[in-house]
């Protein structure tokens, strides 16, 4: 049996994403948002080993969102908490749609639900509307520590999330 991990490691440096997660996010994202509003959904995964995880499941957490916002509630996150850690998995990634531009704002930087070093957190244009997957048409972002976040480069993105059958 694999190594149970207690914590994600610092040391990821790929997250395998299969290509049915990727298709259920853009249509989370573009459902939720219905082109007026902010959503957020959530990857779930597990870690296979130092440098590797892999998403296993989207979650759509219960929210309450504006033209300009998203809040997810503390019992939810504290829900969404029990349960992904029952599955001896981790949220891995947010992905959440803005109106207009992708880019990580400073509210983003604070209030990113995933918080350890290393996160994911991509934003996606539009309300997610036009968006087809294409990690490269988002921002891509991972948290530094400290509150910091770094927005990856293609060639970062490229390395980082590896899209799998």
């Amino acid at each position: 049996m694999g190594k149970e991990w207690t914590a994600v490691p610092l040391t990821i440096a790929r997250y395998r994403v299969p290509a049915q997660i990727v298709e259920a996010s853009v249509c989370a994202l573009r459902d939720g948002s219905a082109g007026t509003r902010e959503w957020v959904i959530l990857w779930q995964g597990r870690i296979l080993d130092e440098t590797t995880a892999e998403v296993t499941r989207v979650h759509v957490p219960r929210q309450n969102t504006g033209p300009l916002h998203f809040n997810i509630s503390i019992d939810e996150r504290l829900r969404l908490l029990d349960d992904v850690s029952a599955e001896g998995e981790f949220i891995l990634a947010q992905l959440h749609t803005h109106p207009r531009q992708a880019f990580h704002s400073e509210v983003d930087d604070r209030l990113a639900i995933p918080k350890h070093t290393g996160a994911i957190s991509i934003v996606v244009a539009d309300f997610g509307v036009r968006w087809n997957g294409d990690f490269l048409a988002t921002s891509v972002n991972r948290h530094l520590g400290a509150g910091r976040w770094h927005e990856l480069r293609p060639d970062e993105v490229r390395e980082l999330l590896e899209v799998i059958p």
